[in-house]
C-alpha cells in the first residue's frame, strides 16, 4: 500500500467510525423516541379511560336522576288520582244522604245572612252560590270534602301507604 492508499484507508476508517457513531446515535434517539411515544400513548390511554369513566358516571347519574324524577312523578300522579277518587266517593256518599238537602239550605241561609237583603241564591246538585252586587259566596260539595280531608293530613296519608 502506498502513501496515498494509506491516507485513503485512514480516511475511510474515520468515515466508517463517524457513520457508526451517527447510526448508534440515531438508534439511541429512535429508541428514546419510541420509549417516549409509548409512555405518551400509555398516559393518553389512561387519561382517556379516566375521562370515559367520568363521562359514563355522569351519564349514569343523569339517567338515575331522570328515573327518580319519573318515578316520583308517577307516585305523585297515583296519589293524586287516589285522592281525587276518595273526594269523589265521599261526595257521592254525602250527596245520597237524606240530610244533604238540609245542609245545602243551611249553607244558603247562612250565606244570605252574610250578604244581606237582596242577595240571590242558586243551588244545584253540588254547589250553593249566593251573590249580591259585587260580592259572592260559593260553596261546593267537592271543595268542602277536599278541605275536610286535608285537615286529616298525615292520618289520611297513612291510610293509603
Amino acid at each position: 500500500m502506498n502513501g496515498l492508499g494509506a491516507v485513503e484507508q485512514r480516511f475511510l476508517d474515520e468515515q466508517r467510525a463517524r457513520a457508526d457513531d451517527v447510526v448508534t446515535a440515531a438508534r439511541q434517539e429512535a429508541y428514546q423516541l419510541l420509549k417516549n411515544a409509548q409512555a405518551d400513548a400509555a398516559a393518553m390511554t389512561a387519561s382517556a379511560a379516566r375521562e370515559g369513566e367520568l363521562s359514563a358516571d355522569a351519564d349514569t347519574n343523569r339517567e338515575w336522576t331522570a328515573a327518580r324524577r319519573r318515578a316520583r312523578a308517577n307516585v305523585l300522579t297515583a296519589r293524586r288520582e287516589i285522592y281525587e277518587d276518595l273526594v269523589a266517593r265521599c261526595a257521592t256518599s254525602i250527596r245520597t244522604d237524606d240530610r244533604y238537602a238540609e245542609a245545602q239550605r243551611v249553607i244558603s241561609h247562612e250565606s244570605l245572612k252574610r250578604l244581606g237583603p237582596g242577595a240571590q241564591v242558586a243551588i244545584d246538585e253540588d254547589t250553593v252560590t249566593v251573590t249580591r252586587k259585587q260580592r259572592r259566596i260559593r260553596w261546593s260539595l267537592e271543595s268542602a270534602v277536599s278541605a275536610a280531608l286535608s285537615q286529616l293530613g298525615a292520618e289520611l296519608e297513612a291510610i293509603y301507604r
